[in-house]
């Protein structure tokens, strides 16, 4: 009983130490794993006239590398900036929110770390990013395609024009595939969700609600948040909630905006948390 008794102290004595040590363990093999996601993301940028890969998807079928690793201790790979210097953070180890372990992503548009233009121009400016091209369609992505169940959270001004969209669970490509929400007073004053694949929207919206009687479509901010668990997703307008429906096309991804025609859009913040 005795030595039952000493075993017992000195295990609950090494457990911290031993803890520590697999978490510095954990930490190196993540700072490990990021150093090869860098490597590999200028060399694509070098054999790509200088454009960043849309995904670590992108990387692996392009074979810039033999497999897609994964934090151990569970965290989310996230771009922090893919202009020189290359920079991959983790949401556990290595990212301006690690703090807490459920944001996934947050930006107040000071500049355009985290950001990828993917079609048109964009630009940030007094803590807001806006599309610069009006006339034709503008996209911008953020986030990773790994991404499972979160909320997206964004407050917007329309200013011109027929619309904007806010890109959920979407993959973050040039020719992008995923769910669009869509601000759309071109489309007969309403809310509307479209699936879009491969960077072609569905003609006409899967879920769609009319704009309320009164409701201030132009030149006023508007919270949107958007949360997806599972196949439920629901979307929210300045708190109260507009849609909720079941879908599950689409089961990973991260966010974005975009704007068409003539539409011109600000956005004046984005937070995405895991749920």
């Amino acid at each position: 009983m005795v030595v039952v008794a000493i075993l017992t102290i000195l295990a609950v004595k090494a457990a911290p130490r031993m803890a520590a040590l697999l978490d510095k363990s954990r930490a190196a093999e993540c700072l490990a794993n990021r150093t090869i996601l860098e490597r590999a993301e200028e060399r694509y940028r070098l054999d790509h006239i200088d454009q960043p890969s849309a995904s670590l998807d992108t990387l692996y079928q392009a074979r810039y590398i033999d497999r897609v690793p994964k934090c151990s201790s569970r965290g989310q790979y996230i771009w922090i900036s893919t202009t020189a210097p290359v920079n991959m953070g983790c949401t556990v180890h290595d990212w301006p929110y690690a703090a807490d372990p459920l944001a996934l992503y947050s930006s107040d548009f000071n500049d355009m770390t985290g950001l990828k233009a993917l079609l048109g121009g964009w630009d940030t400016a007094a803590g807001k990013l806006s599309n610069t091209t009006t006339g034709s369609e503008a996209r911008i992505a953020f986030g990773s395609a790994d991404w499972t169940d979160y909320s997206l959270t964004t407050t917007a001004t329309l200013s011109s024009g027929q619309g904007f969209g806010i890109y959920y669970r979407a993959n973050g490509n040039a020719n992008i595939s995923g769910y669009c929400f869509q601000y759309d007073p071109g489309w007969g004053n309403s809310f509307n969700v479209r699936k879009v694949i491969n960077g072609v929207e569905q003609s006409q919206p899967f879920q769609t609600v009319s704009m309320p009687a009164g409701f201030q479509t132009y030149s006023t901010p508007h919270q949107i948040t958007i949360s997806v668990v599972g196949a439920v997703q629901k979307i929210y307008m300045d708190n109260q909630l507009i849609m909720s429906f079941s879908d599950s096309t689409f089961a990973t991804g991260g966010g974005g905006f975009r704007t068409w025609n003539a539409g011109k859009a600000s956005f004046d913040s984005v937070q995405v948390t895991q749920l």
